[in-house]
């Protein structure tokens, strides 16, 4: 299978979902978009007018000042509700780095969790070429 079939096929199984809406998550979510064709779930509490304008991701607001458990209670069910088998978390800064190091091991359960220096530096998916 050549690299333009692995991308395609990618469409049906993989979802990013990013955390924090700035410039990380909408130069992560156009590098992915072009790549694979892949638009991503990006989640924070307010959108930025440059975010407006990005046709690479969808935005989901979340509260703010959420507790941590009705945070992973609305990440599990964007997870629940797509039909895609593997969605990979990205935090895009330090709020959501540190949102998913205290629950790392309920998120794992539901996702892939990923960093968005290595999503930036390498391929973003990581697992597909």
């Amino acid at each position: 299978m050549n690299n333009a079939q692995l991308r395609d096929e990618a469409k049906f199984y993989f979802v990013p979902v990013l955390l924090g809406c700035n410039a990380t998550s909408r130069k992560l979510s156009r590098k992915i978009f072009r790549r694979y064709g892949i638009l991503s779930y990006v989640l924070d509490e307010k959108r930025s007018l440059p975010d407006l304008l990005n046709i690479s991701g969808k935005f989901l607001k979340l509260p703010p000042n959420e507790a941590d458990e009705i945070t992973v209670k609305r990440l599990k069910g964007i997870a629940e509700s797509t039909q895609y088998t593997l969605p990979i978390l990205i935090p895009c800064n330090e709020k959501y780095r540190l949102f998913t190091q205290r629950c790392k091991s309920t998120l794992e359960l539901f996702f892939v969790l990923s960093d968005e220096q290595l999503a930036l530096t390498d391929s973003p998916l990581k697992i597909i070429p």
